[in-house]
């Protein structure tokens, strides 16, 4: 055995189902990084490309002992489902404690029209994410004039692709809280997008609802920002388990029409800062390096030939990290 040097508090090496869960996560995040090198290659993306391969090594080395469970590296990406899930803690943290005090909030969807790809980049930036501040910043001056409440709430952008008609739906979800707030976000998210030529988000579009379980609705809010795994036919009712498939130039358009924006903002109140805990390195006495093995989809010991989680994905995960479509967009 030797001596490592590790920072953080690790995780469990005893659980067996955080174990299998990673080694599942590195299996998705490889296969879509694979497929979306293709692409950013090929249309010479060199920044995108370069981040792709800081997701793709993410994870690759674990070092374990005293049953803990140690990563060298994590690269952030917004394409890392190890580091989505991570982030998606964090801020968790962060917010929870501050929304449970709110006395009705609300979980609210805006939408627009969806789009093609050619259009998304725009109607995100430019209609979507610049009306949204458009209304904050307006209640923010009539709440100064004692003329209207302070809008205070959550956000989130996420997008949706429809394989079926090859368009985009991209939306906000938030959490409010309270009606009152829930109610004139609609309100001037219609006001907005109203034109006298045609109309670009309809009423039954958007939606507004009580949130019975804080905590699942703020999962919902804070999460990776577009669907992996897409339904082959979102307009039916009835979800089908299992027939989903990743659209790889789908997933790179949107992460494209995304990229250097905050997917997760804030607005009307100051949240507690995120807590910084400065790790101080410790040695473990007895310690095993692993290094990740795409042959054998886990972490393998080079000196004892071991594995570290044992994992086995099911016939159907291989079949969609496999089988993944690079056409449609």
């Amino acid at each position: 055995m030797k001596r490592h040097e590790v920072k953080g508090k690790g995780s469990d090496l005893t659980d067996k189902k955080l174990q299998h869960n990673r080694g599942k996560k590195k299996m998705i995040t490889r296969a879509i990084v694979k497929s979306l090198l293709e692409i950013a290659e090929r249309k010479g993306d060199v920044r995108f490309t370069k981040s792709l391969w800081n997701a793709y090594h993410c994870l690759d080395r674990i070092i374990t002992g005293d049953d803990r469970m140690f990563t060298p590296y994590y690269c952030r990406s917004r394409v890392c489902t190890v580091c989505a899930g991570n982030r998606k803690a964090e801020l968790i943290n962060r917010y929870f404690p501050e929304i449970i005090k709110w006395k009705a909030p609300h979980f609210v969807t805006l939408t627009v029209r969806s789009v093609p790809a050619k259009l998304l980049d725009k109607w995100i930036n430019e209609g979507m994410i610049r009306g949204f501040n458009r209304i904050i910043a307006k209640y923010r001056k009539r709440k100064q004039r004692g003329k209207s409440p302070m809008l205070m709430g959550i956000r989130t952008l996420e997008c949706n692709f429809n394989p079926k008609k090859g368009t985009y739906n991209p939306h906000f979800h938030v959490i409010v809280e309270n009606d009152e707030t829930a109610q004139i976000l609609i309100d001037e998210w219609l006001n907005l997008w109203r034109s006298n030529k045609r109309l670009y988000a309809s009423r039954k579009g958007q939606d507004m609802r009580p949130i019975k379980d804080l905590q699942q609705d703020l999962i919902e809010v804070i999460k990776y920002g577009t669907k992996i795994f897409t339904q082959p036919d979102p307009d039916k009712t009835k979800r089908v388990k299992g027939s989903e498939r990743i659209y790889a130039k789908a997933l790179y358009n949107i992460l494209s029409a995304m990229k250097g924006r905050h997917l997760f903002e804030h607005f009307g109140f100051t949240p507690p800062p995120l807590s910084v805990q400065k790790n101080e390195p410790i040695t473990l006495s007895a310690s095993q390096d692993w290094k990740y093995d795409q042959g054998r989809l886990d972490w393998a010991n080079k000196e004892t030939d071991e594995v570290l989680t044992d994992f086995t994905p099911s016939p159907k995960l291989v079949e969609m990290c496999s089988e993944i479509d690079s056409d449609l967009e």
